[in-house]
């Protein structure tokens, strides 16, 4: 979770294999760039549920936030946590 006002990139690995692979929460005016160092292993990069990418041996990825920004539409009547207790369903038993 992050708060809505924080200036941030989410970058969340999809069915990662071990526990240990988390999303990684970035400010919005870092660039994070991976290179395919392996030969051997299959990649494919999904970005918002788009079908994947394959990758090959020595593509570059870069990841950073976008110049322009989009307006969205905001309850002035429900709160930020309001909307979290209900939907995560918190102090409910």
């Amino acid at each position: 979770m992050v708060y809505p006002s924080l200036h941030t990139v989410i970058i969340t690995p999809i069915c990662p294999h071990t526990l240990t692979n988390r999303p990684i929460v970035i400010p919005d005016d870092v660039t994070v760039r991976a290179v395919l160092e392996s030969r051997e292993e299959e990649v494919i990069l999904t970005l918002d549920g788009q079908t994947g990418f394959p990758l090959k041996f020595g593509d570059v990825v870069e990841v950073k936030s976008a110049e322009g920004r989009i307006l969205l539409i905001k309850s002035p009547y429900r709160h930020y946590f309001e909307l979290l207790r209900e939907k995560l369903k918190w102090g409910e038993r």
